[in-house]
């Protein structure tokens, strides 16, 4: 099946053998940490554009730190697909941020358009705007059990079957993770990324601030 990507058409099935994630020095962690809890910045009449050029630092580094199990490529030449449901918010930020992560995760990661009723299996990452709330239930429902990194930042996105979720803390942005979700799909998150987490969500019990 052929992606409708914004800049080019990418054909993506999905088999193959994931390569594993490096371990990263405590300088690495100490700077995503800086990011992970940024300040949303800006004017009242104007937050969108700084939130989502975060939002984009975020889902970039989130890759870095999340490991696909070996089914979820076809071959060491498949791109890991960052798809976006609906109207895109990120404008062209997300696009430069994603392209430069090859030499770090060891494939092409592209970015692609979603829209509701597609398949989701053709995606490694799925990012769905509070615009598209009302099809937050659908798509996580075809998305549940699959080695897909869906990322919201509607309420309660986490407790539906969402991966990762965007929150707003005393004017920071933050996010929880949906741990059972995660290994559901055969997702591996690193522990530096839980630690960062203002709340998981796992098999036993939920845990944050």
């Amino acid at each position: 099946m052929f992606l409708r990507s914004r800049r080019r058409r990418v054909n993506v099935r999905r088999r193959y053998r994931s390569r594993r994630r490096r371990l990263w020095p405590p300088l690495v962690v100490a700077v995503l940490a800086v990011v992970l809890t940024a300040t949303v910045v800006g004017q009242p009449q104007q937050p969108r554009m700084e939130e989502y050029d975060l939002k984009a630092i975020f889902i970039s580094n989130f890759l870095k730190y999340v490991e696909w199990p070996e089914e979820a490529f076809e071959d060491a030449e498949s791109p890991l697909v960052v798809g976006i449901q609906g109207s895109d918010p990120f404008g062209p930020r997300l696009d430069e941020l994603v392209t430069r992560l090859q030499p770090i995760i060891g494939r092409r990661v592209v970015t692609a358009a979603y829209e509701p009723g597609e398949p989701v299996a053709e995606f490694h990452v799925l990012f769905v705007p509070e615009s598209e709330r009302k099809e937050v239930k659908r798509m996580l429902g075809g998305a549940c059990g699959q080695p897909i990194l869906t990322v919201g930042e509607q309420r309660g996105f986490a407790e539906d079957g969402g991966v990762i979720n965007f929150v707003t803390d005393r004017n920071r942005i933050r996010f929880e993770i949906n741990l059972r979700c995660a290994e559901a799909g055969g997702l591996e998150l690193s522990a530096q990324l839980l630690k960062l987490a203002r709340r998981v969500y796992d098999a036993d019990d939920e845990r944050g601030p």
